[in-house]
Parts: structure tokens; sequence; C-alpha cells
């Protein structure tokens, strides 16, 4: 089971030309049964960011992060 309270979504930009980074952060819960329900969302996620931004955007759930600063701090 994952529980999610926020998704990170990152379009990188292209620097090189002037076009910053961009960030969104959706906030909400959802739960997942399982690893491969929960990255059929990201795949959504990065989809419609797709859609919107005509860039392929990178999609981090909440505890993603969590675990990235305590390894970190390791």
């Amino acid at each position: 089971m994952y529980e999610i309270n926020k998704v990170y979504i990152t379009d990188p930009g292209d620097p090189s030309v002037g076009i910053p980074a961009t960030d969104w952060i959706i906030e909400g819960y959802m739960m997942f049964d399982d690893k491969k329900e929960m990255e059929k969302a990201r795949e959504a996620l990065i989809d419609a960011w797709e859609f919107i931004c005509g860039e392929r955007v990178k999609v981090m759930f909440d505890f993603e992060l969590d675990e990235m600063d305590l390894e970190k701090e390791d």
C-alpha cells in the first residue's frame, strides 16, 4: 500500500535558450494498492503534463523525496 500526500512535477526547461525550470506541487491524499498502480499514475501525470508543457517532465512522490533527504543525511 502506498499513501501519498504530495506529487512534485518538474519541467527542466532549457536554460540555454532562456526557458527556466518550472515546478508544480499537487497536494491531496492518494492511495495506491501496489507499485504497479502507482507507476501507472506517475505515467498518466507525465503524459498530462507533457501535453500541457510540450516537454517530458519528472514526477516524484513525497515519500521518494523523503527517502532522498534521508540518504543525504547519511
